[in-house]
C-alpha cells in the first residue's frame, strides 16, 4: 500500500511539474521549437549523433481519411497494407511466416501534421518492423513525440509498443545494431533517464551501455544546467519501467464500462479478476491490447475508435481469453496495480 500511495503522490508532482512546464513553455516557445537538439542531455555530441537508421515510409491517405488506400508498404515478413475506416481509424493488415493473419488498429495519426512514419529493423532478428512518431507539445529535455513501434518476432508475429510520453529519439549508442530509446521522466526537481534496447521484438530495460565514449549506467539523473546529479538525502526521483518485457499481472476481464476521468475525458474502466480471488478496477489500463488466436494476432490501441476498443474488450469477456499484463511494472496495489503498456490475451 505504501507503493500506492508513493505512485500517487508522483503523479500529483508529475501533474503540478507539468502546469509549471507549460507555463515556461509559453514564455520560451522559440526556445521550445530547439528541443530536438538534445543539448539538455548530460551526454558528448559524439553519443548524441549515434542516431539508429531507418527509412522514411509514406502512407497512402485515402480521400478524407476513410476507405481503402490499397498500398503495401515494407513491414514484416511480407509488407502490410494500409486502410482506414469510418471511424477514423488507420489499420495497418499482413501475414506472419506462418500465413497467420495480423492487424494492427489505432487513431488516424496521419490527420497530424508533422507525423513521422520510418522502417527499419529494431531488434536486428531479420524482419523490418514499423515505427511511428507523433507530435506533442514539448520544450527540452521534454520529447517532441510520443513513440509507437510494431516488431515483428522471430516468427513474423507483431508486437506493440507505446512509449508513456517523455520519449527521446531511437540511437545506437554501442553500435551493436540493435536501437535503443531513452525515457525521460521528471520528479522531485529532477529529469530521470532510462534506457531501453530492442530485443526479441520487445524492448528492455538497460541498466548500463558501453559506447566508444565509455561506460553510461542507468537510471541516470540531472538538471537544466546540463550536469548528471546525484539526488540529495530523503530525496526519491521516481521513474516507470517503461519496458514491455516482465510480466507483472495475470486474470481475465469480467466487464467494463465508459466513464469520465479526472479531466472529464472519456475513459475506459475495466474490472479484472486476478490471481488470489483479487478483483481490481482499472482506469484507462492498457496502451494497447494484442489478442492472439489461431486465426489471427489482432491489435487495438487505447486511442482506436471506441467501437474497435468494445469489440476487443467483449471479445476477450465472451471468448474468457486468459490477459497477460507488461509495462508500468511499479509493484503497487490497487488501482495502480492495473497500469500497463500491453495486455496480452491468449486462448
Amino acid at each position: 500500500m505504501l507503493n500506492y500511495f508513493k505512485m500517487l503522490n508522483y503523479l500529483k508532482r508529475i501533474t503540478l511539474a507539468a502546469a509549471a512546464l507549460a507555463i515556461i513553455y509559453i514564455a520560451l516557445a522559440p526556445i521550445a521549437s530547439e528541443a530536438a537538439n538534445l543539448t539538455f542531455l548530460p551526454f558528448k555530441k559524439t553519443e548524441m549523433s549515434r542516431v539508429f537508421k531507418a527509412k522514411p515510409v509514406e502512407l497512402p491517405v485515402a480521400e478524407n481519411a476513410t476507405g481503402a488506400a490499397g498500398n503495401n508498404i515494407p513491414i514484416g515478413p511480407s509488407g502490410a497494407d494500409v486502410t482506414y475506416n469510418e471511424d477514423g481509424d488507420i489499420i495497418f493488415t499482413g501475414l506472419d511466416k506462418g500465413g497467420k493473419k495480423w492487424t494492427f488498429q489505432t487513431a488516424n495519426f496521419t490527420r497530424s501534421d508533422g507525423y513521422k512514419a520510418e522502417a527499419a529493423d529494431l531488434d536486428k532478428n531479420g524482419i523490418t518492423d514499423l515505427i511511428i512518431y507523433i507530435p506533442i507539445l514539448g520544450m527540452p529535455p521534454a520529447p517532441e513525440y510520443e513513440l509507437i513501434t510494431v516488431m515483428f518476432d522471430s516468427q513474423g508475429a507483431p508486437i506493440p509498443f507505446i512509449s508513456p510520453s517523455y520519449f527521446q529519439r531511437l540511437f545506437n549508442f554501442d553500435g551493436n545494431g540493435r536501437a535503443e530509446f531513452m525515457h525521460i521522466a521528471y520528479d522531485y526537481n529532477y529529469w530521470i533517464a532510462t534506457l531501453y534496447e530492442a530485443e526479441g521484438a520487445r524492448w528492455k530495460a538497460v541498466r548500463s551501455i558501453k559506447g566508444p565514449e565509455g561506460l553510461r549506467s542507468f537510471p541516470m539523473y540531472f538538471s537544466f544546467t546540463n550536469q548528471r546529479s546525484v539526488p540529495a538525502p530523503g530525496m526519491y526521483p521516481f521513474a516507470f519501467d517503461v519496458s514491455n518485457t516482465s510480466l507483472h499481472a495475470a486474470g481475465r476481464i469480467m466487464s467494463y464500462k465508459w466513464g469520465k476521468d479526472e479531466q472529464q475525458s472519456d475513459s475506459v474502466y475495466v474490472v479484472i479478476a486476478g490471481s488470489g480471488g483479487k478483483t481490481l478496477t482499472c482506469k484507462a489500463p492498457f496502451n494497447a491490447i494484442l489478442i492472439e488466436n489461431e486465426s489471427e494476432s489482432r491489435i487495438v490501441t487505447s486511442t482506436a475508435s471506441r467501437d474497435a476498443v468494445n469489440t476487443a474488450l467483449n471479445d476477450m469477456i465472451n471468448d474468457n481469453y486468459k490477459l497477460n499484463f507488461f509495462g508500468f511494472n511499479q509493484n503497487a496495489s490497487g488501482t495502480a496495480a492495473c497500469v500497463s503498456s500491453l495486455i496480452w490475451a491468449r486462448k
